[in-house]
């Protein structure tokens, strides 16, 4: 152990100072990056900030008109039902992601270039993150009845069903 500790800190220091240091041994293959058929074409940080400014302001301005329109369709009581929907499920969205999304982000981030990688993470995060949206989404469509009898509004049954699917939809795609 002691050695181990030593070894690190050697490495640690090797690579402050800018010295390289082999991670494999002598006769040991190394892996060798992906031809260029197969890496991923890198965009530029400044079209990347333009489209996400426009997504966020699309998103706002539609929030504002379906605002508008469901204060007037739905009238106070029906709006007051459909925002204790949604307020309920926050609550489910926050555990319908646990962090896989942002995770998965990061391993990509690493392994940027390698497609066969990134596939595979997409592949492993896709599946972990259906999991967890199908038990969340199963929880909250079943157990619907039972909130809405917890805050003594019957009529909030079926919006939080119909909440409980378009998180499902929402946090897959959110991926």
């Amino acid at each position: 152990r002691p050695q181990a500790s030593c070894a690190a800190k050697g490495a640690v220091t090797m690579a402050r100072s800018g010295t390289a240091v082999a991670l494999t041994t002598p006769g040991e293959s190394v892996a060798t990056p992906p031809p260029p058929e197969e890496r991923v074409a890198s965009d530029s940080i400044a079209r990347n900030t333009f489209y996400a400014t426009v997504n966020g302001v699309l998103s706002a301005a539609i929030a504002v008109v379906l605002t508008l329109y469901l204060i007037r369709a739905l009238e106070p009581h029906g709006y007051g039902v459909y925002t204790l929907a949604l307020a309920v499920g926050a609550l489910f969205a926050l555990a319908m992601d646990l962090g896989v999304t942002s995770s998965a982000g990061r391993f990509i981030a690493e392994r940027r270039g390698d497609r066969r990688a990134i596939a595979d993470y997409i592949a492993d995060a896709l599946r972990l993150k259906v999991g967890i949206v199908g038990l969340a989404s199963i929880v909250l469509f079943a157990g619907a009845g039972l909130i809405a009898d917890l805050y003594g509004k019957p009529s909030l049954t079926w919006p939080l069903r119909g909440v409980a699917l378009a998180l499902a939809g929402g946090a897959v795609m959110q991926l």
